[in-house]
């Protein structure tokens, strides 16, 4: 098991938590090995107060050739927004968890920092390509009380 971190999750970048409105993130991981199962990508940084509007991952390559199923969450709960995506069938997923549309971060007053990783667990492993690009698009709002 591999934790890898995609742009928008590096160390030093903070998410937008002060802009009221709608929010957009892209963040781009590129492989440079296959995926295995457990494999974590740590994609960006979803601050306190956000209600997800929107997500969707893709790829420009077929990340398992053979097999291989992927979700999308929170370090909490780790598939929040995309359950048992199989990366093989299709190369874009969007938000396919009722619970995950609409969900609020609501972090306590105690929590630091002040925001909640969204990784992308390999759940399945298979065999697949060692090069290519897999984003993570993200929309939410932070207009909510």
């Amino acid at each position: 098991m591999a934790t890898l971190i995609a742009s928008m999750a590096a160390s030093g970048i903070t998410p937008k938590a002060c802009h009221t409105g709608l929010n957009t993130v892209v963040s781009t991981y590129s492989l440079t090995a296959s995926l295995a199962t457990n494999d974590i990508i740590q994609f960006l940084k979803l601050p306190d107060g956000a209600r997800v509007i929107h997500m969707e991952i893709m790829s420009n390559v077929n990340l398992f050739a053979m097999a291989g199923i992927v979700d999308v969450g929170t370090r909490a709960d780790q598939d929040l927004f995309i359950q048992s995506a199989t990366p093989s069938a299709n190369l874009k997923f969007t938000v396919n968890v009722a619970t995950g549309f609409g969900y609020e971060l609501d972090m306590s007053d105690t929590d630091e920092p002040k925001y909640s990783m969204v990784e992308m667990k390999v759940t399945i492993g298979g065999t697949g390509t060692t090069s290519g690009a897999i984003s993570l698009l993200v929309c939410y709002d932070m207009n909510q009380p």
